[in-house]
């Protein structure tokens, strides 16, 4: 009797959904910004943007932004030496990718304004924007939700305010690792016939 109500209870586990709520808010003209997210409603991670400098990073003088971009190979370079090292970071990674693309969107509220300064780039922008909010809504299936995104064109300026609601099974974890697993297993294992069939060719 025991053995069928831990069987009926781990059913009901693995099926449980796991909520998820991530609110990303950004003003340029505040100079405030905001990523926070919350797993049943508790906020779980919460950190603050200085928007003034991650602007100033991206149009900087010509000497920092050389020494920006210095950082940023030396980072990629040590960041490929790790996953080249690290065959179980590889491993998350890919866990993470399957992970992903079984997240269920059930709410997304985006209200966004953006101003470079130019007219022309500012509704390229605002296009690019709205064509790839429309993808990422196909891909996971939901209708797109409240959304608006509007070009400013007589100043430079940068607002982004963004709520979404997202769920996960448990069984959807399991899955997915067992997924990236048999798929890391058959790629060692043709990659092992490959070497062989070279092996014997030769």
């Amino acid at each position: 009797m025991i053995y069928l109500a831990l069987a009926v209870f781990g059913l009901h586990f693995i099926s449980l959904p796991i909520i998820l709520g991530a609110t990303v808010y950004a003003d340029s003209d505040r100079n405030v910004g905001k990523i926070k997210v919350a797993l049943f409603g508790i906020p779980i991670y919460v950190k603050r943007i200085d928007i003034g400098r991650v602007l100033n990073g991206l149009s900087g003088k010509d000497g920092e932004q050389n020494e920006v971009d210095k950082d940023g190979q030396e980072r990629e370079n040590a960041d490929k030496s790790q996953k080249k090292s690290g065959k179980f970071k590889l491993f998350l990674i890919d866990c993470a990718r399957h992970i992903a693309m079984r997240v269920r969107v059930r709410a997304a509220e985006l209200d966004a304004i953006v101003g470079t300064g130019d007219a022309a780039v500012s509704a390229t922008v605002v296009g690019v924007m709205r064509i790839m909010y429309a993808q990422a809504c196909a891909f996971f299936g939901f209708d797109g939700g409240s959304v608006s995104i509007s070009p400013e064109y007589d100043s430079e300026r940068i607002y982004f305010d963004f709520f979404g609601i997202f769920s996960l099974c448990f069984a959807d974890i399991i899955v997915a690792v067992c997924a990236t697993a048999i798929n890391r297993l058959l790629r060692g294992t043709g990659k092992r016939s490959d070497k062989y069939a070279n092996t014997v060719a030769e």
